[in-house]
């Protein structure tokens, strides 16, 4: 836990209270583990030369616990409430506190929270929106649950809002689009419903959204496309329909796609795009063949989706890819040639598809791992393919090829069956 904290020096009774108060505050958690921090239960020490404790001049700055070697398991600090003046609140990860404490609310000049990796639980009150100053709302890995409130649109000063793994339910609120700062939006894995709403589009500053693993469904508005400064979107895991908004081609600088749908054709504009990842998610049609225009691509994982028709030629430029995942979908035809041109790929999984010929350059690739199982591939396969210097494993299974093999000691693994 990091707590940090301003009073002013001109009154000495403030002064008082503040050191009377942090006093009470260790002596909240001695009375329970003794073994918290050994400075702190001495008596002649001064709190600002305790462990954890920093101070100007007599002036508690920060309160920091992240030197306890184990969780508190206690209860959430009710004196927390009592320091007026915090500015800053954490504790995350090391703290395990299992009851949490509604008057943290009426900190009303806090301008970072963050009380991630914890087991608090409950709801957002209406009272969130006192926290005019807050900046950062940082609440992962919790049991928050519940709607969120409308009144998080009060918190207009707020550049991150992260409220990942929790079980948070309901719709968003419109009054998310108040937000007009904010540069992060983290709500995924929770069970979010409903559409996204449009005012997400005035979320101009937005970096960084993420949304996955929700129960949001309907059409994606095409408000999205206002949000120019974009750079990671993933909307993977939910139950969106019908085609991804054509203006999605404005998000210029998106460098991290996760979605769902169909794949616009525009999508050859997001020319910084690096990280193309949508498995499971629902995607029809062909692979737009302007999709070889995104030169950057590192990543291409569109698994478990329903893709038809072949691999469109215009992939071979893509020279950066280091994987390449489209397992289960319905994608047909040979498998071309100029895959194996590609230098930088390590894993490339075909499996599950209606591929189909022969395959005879597999011995030119470069990649160690390679699945084309499940497929309608035929012919005779050689001991040669074995002979591949980086090949570490190799899956041709459930196809219709024949031909014996010599297997290379240098493969960990091959599946044939």
């Amino acid at each position: 836990m990091v707590i940090c904290f301003a009073y002013p020096l001109s009154e000495a009774d403030t002064l008082s209270d503040d050191m009377q108060l942090l006093k009470a505050f260790r002596d909240s958690f001695i009375d329970k583990r003794d073994d918290i921090i050994s400075s702190w239960s001495h008596s002649q020490t001064s709190p600002c030369n305790w462990t954890g404790i920093r101070c100007v001049g007599l002036t508690v700055r920060q309160i920091d616990l992240s030197c306890l070697e184990s969780p508190l398991n206690l209860p959430f600090p009710r004196l927390i409430g009592a320091f007026r003046s915090l500015k800053h609140s954490t504790s995350a990860i090391v703290p395990l506190l299992v009851i949490f404490f509604p008057g943290v609310w009426n900190l009303k000049r806090l301008e970072v929270l963050d009380l991630s990796y914890n087991r608090l639980s409950g709801k957002l009150p209406p009272s969130i929106g006192k926290l005019k100053y807050l900046r950062q709302l940082i609440l992962d890995d919790n049991i928050f649950s519940g709607r969120l409130p409308s009144a998080i649109g009060q918190l207009t000063e707020l550049k991150e809002l992260s409220l990942r793994s929790n079980s948070f339910s309901g719709n968003l609120p419109e009054e998310l689009g108040s937000l007009q700062l904010l540069q992060s939006l983290d709500i995924s894995s929770n069970i979010l419903s409903g559409n996204l709403p449009a005012s997400l589009g005035n979320l101009t500053e937005l970096l960084f959204f993420t949304a996955r693993q929700n129960r949001f469904t309907g059409l994606l508005c095409p408000e999205i496309g206002k949000l120019r400064m974009l750079q990671i979107l993933d909307l993977a895991w939910n139950s969106l329909t019908g085609t991804i908004p054509a203006a999605i081609g404005n998000l210029k600088d998106l460098r991290h796609k996760m979605t769902f749908g169909e794949l616009p054709s525009n999508i050859g504009r997001l020319l910084n795009l690096v990280y193309l990842i949508a498995p499971n998610s629902g995607l029809t049609g062909t692979i737009p063949s302007q999709l070889g225009n995104c030169k950057k691509l590192k990543i291409i994982d569109l698994s478990f989706n329903l893709f038809d028709g072949p691999l469109p030629d215009s992939l071979a430029g893509l020279e950066s890819i280091n994987s390449l995942l489209l397992d289960s979908n319905r994608l047909s035809g040979p498998v071309p040639a100029w895959i194996s041109n590609w230098k930088q790929v390590q894993s490339l999984v075909l499996s599950q598809n209606l591929f189909s010929g022969s395959y005879h350059h597999l011995t030119c690739l470069h990649c160690p791992h390679l699945d084309v199982s499940a497929n309608l591939l035929s012919g005779e396969l050689s001991s040669d393919i074995c002979n591949a210097p980086s090949l570490a494993s190799l899956v041709v299974s459930r196809n219709n090829f024949s031909g014996s093999l010599e297997v290379s000691s240098s493969i960990v693994s091959i599946s044939l069956i």
